[in-house]
């Protein structure tokens, strides 16, 4: 794949800055904005300063706007998310080195009716799901609508095959029981006639 270059139209709702131009490689896309006044006012946008100190925090107030909690949620995901393939089994997590904004993320979380666990892993603080609805739902919400889907029909597979699979050693399990139960009425109605001989087997 080639480079391209070329200008891009305005990214963030909250300030009017423009990236220079816009740079595409084989793995990866990326802005670059050197004029300082539009780095001020993304920075602004974010409630922070070139001068300022950075605090590891979610500015809530950029995400009001219908659609941005779910644009900041994607893009967490994408920036510390993972997913496991769903025929080995289902989970879903979001990791980040800085707590407070693993609590703050949680908070936008179960304000979109996602309720994800908490845990720790070394120094990251991670939220994940396990259910598959759940991983569904997620995926959906931040327009990943056919890994949704796929989601949900590995889990309707599974679900068959777990059906199939039970049915068939109950199946089983009865069919052996059927067997076992036969095989000591022969062996008591051979015990019998050896001892008593056929003659004194009772009318049927």
């Amino acid at each position: 794949m080639s480079r391209k270059t070329g200008p891009l139209p305005r990214f963030c709702r909250s300030c009017s800055a423009r990236p220079s131009g816009w740079n595409l490689t084989r793995t990866r896309i990326w802005t670059s904005i050197r004029e300082p006044e539009k780095i001020a006012k993304i920075l602004d946008s974010f409630g922070t300063s070139p001068g300022g100190s950075l605090s590891h925090h979610v500015n809530l107030g950029i995400l009001e706007e219908p659609g941005c909690p779910e644009a900041f949620v994607k893009g967490a995901f994408l920036a510390g998310g993972s997913v496991t393939d769903p025929e080995k089994r289902f989970h879903l997590e979001l990791a980040t080195s800085h707590r407070s904004v693993s609590r703050e993320l949680r908070s936008i979380l179960l304000e979109m009716d996602l309720e994800p666990k908490e845990a720790a892993r070394g120094a990251h603080s991670l939220l994940y799901f396990k259910k598959a609805d759940q991983i569904s739902d997620f995926l959906a919400r931040i327009g990943a609508h056919v890994a949704a889907m796929n989601i949900l029909t590995a889990k309707v597979d599974k679900e068959m095959r777990n059906t199939v699979t039970r049915q068939i050693n109950c199946d089983s399990a009865n069919a052996d029981k059927t067997v076992s139960a036969a095989m000591r009425q022969t062996d008591a109605i051979r015990t019998l006639v050896k001892r008593e001989g056929l003659d004194g087997l009772p009318e049927p």
